[in-house]
């Protein structure tokens, strides 16, 4: 199964991050796509880069890429 998790510029970006943990452990393909003001925010809240949160993903698809499956 392929999840996929849009990541948007709302306050309590701290769910996204625990829920991508808990898929990690359980193994599942999951992907992430993530707005700009959404990096922002992760940064303000969460004092962490992008690239982490891509790390707890399979992978990661890039907002502005227009040809992506998504």
């Amino acid at each position: 199964m392929r999840i996929i998790i849009g990541i948007t510029g709302a306050s309590g970006m701290i769910y996204a991050w625990r829920l991508l943990e808990v898929l990690r452990q359980k193994m599942l393909e999951v992907y992430v796509i993530m707005t700009h003001p959404a990096e922002k925010i992760l940064i303000h809240e969460l004092s962490k880069k992008p690239s982490e949160v891509y790390a707890l993903a399979t992978g990661y698809y890039d907002i502005d890429d227009l040809t992506s499956p998504i």
